[in-house]
């Protein structure tokens, strides 16, 4: 998905790319929102092996709890994607469901505390990944959630420290809520 929303922005030449891009994450997020967030191989009927998104799992079962965070800020990541490609209600309405119902915006800050062995490099650039999809996709829609809010006046201030002026990197008419 961090591949589509490049891609989608930056990549497509064309409307009819866009387009081609648009149904292709339109499709893959509902397939996996109408499989109860799981990702099931169409030729078993059985989940993949890391394709677990289901808020009952996730929080319920101790065998996911070292995926829980990365896994929690992927579909939120996936949702917001989603919801900004085709302004889809139900991808918003799913995003809001899962944070404030089951949690995964608390799931995402315990990502690196969780499981602190298992954190390899491919999973560390996961992590980044999803949460740049997250906040490219909250940027362009201008739909903050509360804990995107605050992660951003920490980076400002952290940011006017160091001399660099953080009002330049915000989009046209954008303020903080």
């Amino acid at each position: 998905m961090f591949a589509y929303s490049i891609f989608h922005d930056l990549g497509c030449d064309t409307d009819d790319e866009r387009a081609r891009v648009v149904r292709l994450v339109r499709d893959t997020v509902s397939y996996i929102m109408n499989n109860n967030y799981t990702l099931i191989d169409p030729t078993t009927g059985k989940h993949t092996t890391w394709g677990m998104w289901n808020p009952l799992e996730l929080n319920g079962d101790h065998a996911w709890m070292e995926e829980r965070g990365l896994n929690s800020m992927q579909m939120m990541s996936w949702l917001m994607l989603a919801y900004r490609l085709t302004n889809d209600s139900q991808f918003y309405n799913a995003y809001s469901t899962l944070s404030q119902s089951f949690i995964y915006d608390i799931n995402t800050d315990m990502e690196l505390v969780s499981a602190p062995m298992v954190i390899l490099f491919t999973v560390l650039m996961r992590i980044i990944r999803s949460h740049f999809v997250h906040l490219m996709n909250a940027v362009s829609f201008r739909t903050w959630h509360s804990r995107t809010t605050r992660w951003l006046q920490w980076c400002g201030s952290r940011c006017s420290r160091a001399s660099t002026s953080y009002s330049s990197l915000r989009p046209p008419g954008w303020r903080l809520a």
